[in-house]
């Protein structure tokens, strides 16, 4: 059974957030009379959120007070709760007093600087109640619940002297080796990695590893949970950025002399996650001093970011790395789907990336929209966890895709961006990632350069250096670099395939060599 509910009905908020999860609660007691008459636990109550503009109606499922499935305009999700807010302070707004006042029976804080807090209420509240409660505190600038909501990796299974480098078909599509040449990262830019923990002590990533955090089992070890399916994501996404270069062994990271941070939030099964641990993640991003915060992840429905999640990605992107910024790198999804604008890849500071292919192409599975900024190759050959556990029996896997990996192929190149110029502000580098990609050939771009489906074009790091360097003389190309490869190409490069053919014109000449040769002999063998 389900309650419909008059918007007027629902009563007016006070001191709320002007996003689409601040709330305002209208208790089921109070419309149980419009109802045929049943026990009370069955009726379901309404929840009304402000989006600024419109009123969304929300429902709790009759017997599930804990569970919420939620409309916001054409979008449904489900979430679930607990007993815990969170709460934003306003300005002047003092804890202690409000804590007394209220009388909360705990408060954690969840960011110093964004002034926000987990709180749990009295005895017999949730989450709802708490929210709807503090939404009127004086001092309080906006109260919200602390939902929990369902999490998926964008990722999909597909088929130097670093021993695996040449299988890094990626690599040569970005001219890596003209980028390097220019700058190959510095250990004092760090690339935070939220995902589901990494491989502390792969022998290709432990030498750039710093310490980090677990958002899971609420300790200072990202370290990946061993046995399960799909828990190589991170150190996977890890490897893409940062892994050591020119060791003798593996691959070489994008930026590979960045140093890369772990940050364990996603868990290893299909259990919800609140959003303060989001809110502790960036907090922590934001803490350490991080460049770049890379996040090959995403909500597992089409879900408007909660308003304290957005304060949080606002001031990690404008305050971060001592008032600069840090560049928050989102990858868009693997749905193909619009991205909608209240999403939280179209925050205002995140920079959304979809996924091409060896041939420039647009991936059947990314996500797109207006808020889309960049396509860059799927990073398919990347570190995995070390030993019998991971995707593959061994260190490394090419197994690896979806929007996934080419998010953290932008974030090492951002890495490499903000190492070569420190002092750009992240809004100045994510303007120079856009302003220098190049185009994609088989974009329809708008009247401002913009395609829903590559953004503004394919991420091109020697371009974004130049510019940022101020660099005008030509580099030297790399030979080779702007042929369309695959790894299966580099495999077979001395082969006479029309594969190969199909790539450049480089492979028509010892194929048709070899052809008119076989012609010559078969017209000798029928002379003789």
């Amino acid at each position: 059974m389900h309650l419909n509910i008059n918007f007027n009905k629902c009563p007016r908020p006070g001191r709320v957030a002007p996003l689409v999860f601040t709330l305002a609660l209208a208790w089921a007691g109070q419309v149980a009379a419009q109802l045929a008459p049943s026990p009370l636990g069955e009726v379901p109550a309404a929840i009304c959120y402000r989006d600024g503009t419109s009123w969304i109606e929300v429902e709790r499922e009759p017997g599930a007070l804990r569970s919420l499935r939620l409309r916001a305009g054409a979008l449904e999700f489900r979430a679930t709760l607990d007993a815990h807010a969170i709460v934003q302070l306003a300005a002047g707004g003092e804890a202690a007093d409000i804590w007394q006042r209220e009388q909360l029976e705990s408060a954690r804080l969840l960011s110093r600087r964004a002034r926000l807090y987990q709180v749990r209420g009295r005895p017999g509240e949730d989450g709802l109640d708490v929210a709807q409660r503090l939404a009127h505190a004086n001092g309080v600038e906006e109260a919200v619940p602390d939902l929990h909501l369902a999490r998926q990796k964008h990722t999909i299974s597909i088929p130097p002297d670093d021993m695996h480098y040449s299988g890094q078909w990626y690599l040569k599509k970005l001219k890596i080796e003209q980028a390097w040449r220019l700058h190959s990262g510095d250990a004092s830019t760090t690339v935070v990695v939220v995902d589901d923990g990494c491989d502390m002590q792969h022998p290709d990533l432990i030498a750039n590893l710093m310490s980090g955090r677990d958002l899971v089992d609420d300790d200072d070890d990202p370290s990946f949970a061993p046995g399960l399916k799909g828990n190589a994501h991170g150190t996977e996404c890890a490897g893409l950025i940062a892994a050591q270069a020119d060791n003798e062994i593996g691959i070489a990271g994008v930026c590979p002399q960045c140093s890369l941070r772990c940050v364990r939030l996603l868990r290893d099964d299909d259990q919800a996650i609140p959003i303060s641990s989001d809110i502790l993640a960036f907090d922590y991003a934001l803490e350490i001093g991080a460049s770049v915060v890379s996040n090959s992840w995403g909500f597992g429905d089409a879900v408007p970011v909660p308003a304290p999640l957005r304060s949080i990605l606002e001031r990690v992107s404008q305050e971060g790395r001592d008032g600069r910024g840090a560049l928050v790198v989102f990858a868009a999804g693997n749905d193909n789907r619009r991205i909608n604008s209240n999403e939280i890849t179209a925050v205002s500071g995140v920079l959304n990336v979809g996924a091409v292919n060896n041939f420039d192409e647009s991936t059947p599975f990314t996500n797109y929209g207006d808020s889309l900024d960049l396509a860059a190759p799927t990073g398919t050959y990347t570190t995995d966890i070390s030993g019998e556990d991971g995707d593959e029996p061994g260190d490394y896997t090419d197994l690896f895709g979806g929007t996934s990996s080419a998010c953290p192929v932008v974030a090492g190149v951002a890495g490499l961006l903000l190492s070569a110029k420190p002092e750009l502000r992240a809004s100045e580098a994510s303007d120079l990632l856009i302003s220098s990609a190049r185009s994609a050939p088989y974009a329809r771009p708008d009247a401002q350069g913009h395609d829903p489906v590559y953004g503004y074009g394919i991420v091109d790091p020697v371009a974004a250096l130049r510019m940022a360097l101020g660099v005008t003389e030509p580099e030297p190309q790399d030979a080779g670099s702007d042929a369309a490869v695959s790894p299966s190409d580099e495999k077979r490069d001395s082969s006479c395939s029309l594969r190969q053919i199909g790539t450049g014109t480089s492979g028509i000449a010892p194929c048709f060599t070899l052809l008119l040769a076989h012609c010559v002999w078969r017209m000798r063998r029928r002379r003789t």
